[in-house]
């Protein structure tokens, strides 16, 4: 694959009817993976969205700049304790 040089290269591939048919069918298969996949599937998924998301932050703060930040990590352990809290309680 070569390298692209310029914006308006990446935007000659984004225009081709195969990408947008690919990224049409990706985006379908995304909204109807809760309804086809069983609900063990679908919690495993999410979890790996949500720690997809603070490891994605953790690289652009660590991997970009050079800064450690264990503030993503402590969002994401209050979120977690919070939901620990209401799932024993009922809520």
């Amino acid at each position: 694959m070569d390298l692209v040089e310029s914006y308006a290269q990446d935007l000659r591939f984004a225009r081709k009817s195969f990408t947008r048919a690919l990224l049409g069918l990706v985006l379908l298969a995304v909204v109807a993976f809760p309804w086809v996949a069983p609900d063990y599937m679908v919690f495993i998924a999410t979890l790996v969205a949500l720690y997809s998301i603070g490891v994605m932050g953790q690289n652009i703060l660590i991997g970009y700049t050079g800064q450690i930040s264990f503030g993503q990590a402590g969002f994401l352990a209050i979120g977690a304790f919070a939901f620990g809290h209401l799932r024993i309680w009922g809520a």
